[in-house]
């Protein structure tokens, strides 16, 4: 039997399914880009919309910007390649309400110049108790 559900913890991720006679749903389809919050937070912390990276494509650098909709403890941006291994985590030192920078030079965590390729990234800010955390399968092009 066909259905869609949206989360009720506040979540924009809209799944399909289906399921067979004879055993667990099947997922047919999910929304690539995602983002969860602890329920009853209120309104968002960052601005799911007004999060990339650029330039992209690029060669020796980009720099993800991302809006916060109030003053954060927290932000951090970790980079993954397609396969799910994590590249680096940078930590945000721009905190404030408002559009923010973090550059990043196309290193991974032990300092080596990544290779080109097809990457993902997700963006976790945290203010207080709360944690958002959005995921982006915006591809970041490097060549």
């Amino acid at each position: 039997m066909p259905g869609r559900r949206r989360p009720t913890n506040g979540g924009r991720c809209w799944i399909s399914w289906s399921t067979t006679g004879a055993g667990a749903p099947e997922v047919l389809s999910a929304q690539h880009e995602f983002m969860t919050r602890q329920p009853g937070t209120g309104g968002t912390i960052i601005n799911n919309e007004r999060t990339f990276n650029t330039p992209n494509p690029c060669k020796t650098r980009t720099s993800f910007q991302y809006t916060l909709n109030r003053p954060v403890d927290s932000v951090t941006i970790t980079v993954y390649t397609l396969n799910g291994s994590k590249v680096v985590e940078l930590r945000g030192t721009e905190l404030y309400a408002g559009t923010n920078m973090l550059p990043w030079d196309l290193r991974d965590s032990s300092g080596n110049r990544i290779a080109n390729g097809l990457y993902i990234y997700q963006v976790k800010v945290k203010a207080g108790f709360v944690e958002e955390s959005v995921k982006k399968t915006n591809l970041i092009v490097v060549h």
